[in-house]
């Protein structure tokens, strides 16, 4: 019995430590799309249409739409997951600043065949 009783004290104490106020609202603002640093974190997908070494151009279609073609900037901190090139269909993370989109993350999806 006094192993169980340890094991719930740790557990309350553990619990106690991480669930603090400041906790709860950095979980509160990941669940409701803000990062970390205070940004706010979309994502987009679609094929890629151009790039270059600082920008990428994904245009998305949706049944009874007009297709929508957005730009995203490159940087040396975005994480690219594969091989990016023209026609690879994508989902980029991205967060909005200064007027324009910065890509944080691009995870580029394999063709099923």
């Amino acid at each position: 019995m006094l192993p169980l009783v340890k094991l719930l004290f740790v557990g309350w104490v553990f619990f106690g430590l991480t669930h603090t106020p400041e906790r709860a609202a950095s979980v509160t603002h990941e669940a409701d799309g803000q990062e970390a640093d205070g940004l706010p974190s979309e994502f987009f997908s679609g094929s890629v249409q151009d790039l270059s070494e600082t920008w990428v151009s994904v245009t998305r279609s949706l049944a009874g739409k007009t297709p929508e073609t957005r730009m995203f900037q490159l940087s040396n901190d975005t994480i690219v997951e594969g091989q990016l090139k023209k026609q690879a269909r994508v989902t980029v993370g991205f967060r909005t600043h200064d007027g324009q989109d910065h890509a944080w993350r691009i995870i580029v999806r394999e063709n099923p065949e």
